[in-house]
């Protein structure tokens, strides 16, 4: 709403479309009076700590293909993070890497040997816009919001979109 923006310099006009006209005011003044103003009347941007989901489930690198798929299954999910012995993240496994490892009979080997190692990830202060971005440049479903290597939270594609439209989040 530009209008009170504008009005709390003695302008006016409607929402979309104000004006105001400030006279014996330098131009850094002004500046600073305007950022001081907007830091008040607007919202902090949405960030993935709004819209990331906390509880994570993940699978293990060590576990059978089979045994990962079944997690899957069970989970009602198309992928998960893979995370090692010690709790970090080290890749993401996807029912296409599933159904490539059982074309090739290779249910029973770990999923370390199938998973995609290098994930595409955010941090919790990432912004919508920045999860867009992440979301269309690499075609992932699920984003993994990680602090020093560890696993803080996962942006789904479905809670990114009902952030976007404004529905209610996570």
């Amino acid at each position: 709403d530009v209008s009170r923006l504008l009005g709390a310099f003695g302008g006016g006009g409607h929402a979309p479309a104000s004006s105001a006209l400030l006279k014996g005011h330098t131009g850094r003044g002004t500046f600073h009076a305007l950022q001081a103003c907007l830091k008040t009347m607007l919202a902090d941007a949405m960030s993935a700590t709004t819209i990331m989901e906390t509880h994570v489930e993940t699978i293990r690198q060590n576990w059978s293909l089979q045994d990962a798929a079944r997690f899957l299954e069970d989970s009602d999910r198309s992928g998960m993070p893979v995370t090692d012995p010690g709790g970090k993240l080290c890749g993401y496994l996807s029912l296409r890497d599933i159904n490539k490892a059982r074309r090739g009979g290779q249910m029973t080997g770990p999923v370390s040997s199938h998973m995609v190692r290098r994930v595409v990830s955010g941090a919790p202060g990432s912004s919508l816009r920045e999860i867009e971005n992440l979301f269309f440049s690499h075609t992932i479903y699920d984003l993994p919001i990680l602090e020093d290597g560890r696993i803080v939270g996962i942006v789904t594609r479905d809670a990114y979109l009902r952030a976007r439209t404004g529905q209610a989040t996570v």
